[in-house]
C-alpha cells in the first residue's frame, strides 16, 4: 500500500472511531486556518500536520468532548486539535510500521497555515467531512535500519 493510501485510511479510521464523523471525499486542497504539528522519531522520522477549517473545528470538538456547539471554548477546540493530531499520527505510524517503535512531540497547535504550506512536504491531502474540511501534511526524512 501507497503512503497516500495508508494516510488516507489512519485519517478515514481516527475519524470514524473516535470522532464518529466519515471522510466523504477527497478533495483539492482548500483553507484550513487551525492547524497543529507534531514530530516523530525511531524507526521512521518525520513531522505531520493537521489542519481544520471553522466547521470542522467545531464540530470535530463537539463530538470528541460530547459538548453542544455553544458550549465551546477556544481552548476546547485548541485542545482537540492537538489530540486529532497525536492520534492520526500515531495511527498511520502504527500502521505503516506495525513493529516499529517511535517518540511523539507534543503536538504544537496555532500554527499558521501559510508556514505549514511553505514547508518541504511528501503528502498534502485534504478531504471533506460532513462537519467541513480536514487536511493532512505528511514528511518523512529517514528511515532508519
Amino acid at each position: 500500500m501507497s503512503r497516500s493510501q495508508q494516510l488516507v485510511e489512519s485519517v478515514s479510521e481516527t475519524l470514524e472511531t473516535m470522532f464518529y464523523t466519515a471522510v466523504e471525499e477527497v478533495v483539492e486542497g482548500q483553507s484550513t486556518p487551525r492547524v497543529g504539528r507534531t514530530e516523530f522519531r525511531g524507526t521512521l522520522n518525520g513531522r505531520m500536520a493537521v489542519g481544520l477549517d471553522d466547521g470542522a473545528a467545531d464540530g470535530l470538538t463537539a463530538s470528541f468532548l460530547g459538548l453542544d456547539l455553544e458550549d465551546l471554548s477556544e481552548q476546547d477546540r485548541e485542545q482537540v486539535l492537538s489530540e486529532l493530531a497525536n492520534i492520526v499520527c500515531g495511527s498511520y505510524l502504527s500502521a505503516a510500521h506495525p513493529e516499529g517503535r517511535f517518540d511523539l512531540a507534543a503536538p504544537e497547535v496555532g500554527v499558521r497555515e501559510e508556514e505549514v504550506e511553505r514547508e518541504a512536504w511528501e503528502e498534502r491531502i485534504c478531504f471533506g467531512i460532513p462537519e467541513g474540511l480536514f487536511r493532512v501534511w505528511l514528511a518523512v526524512r529517514k528511515e532508519q535500519a
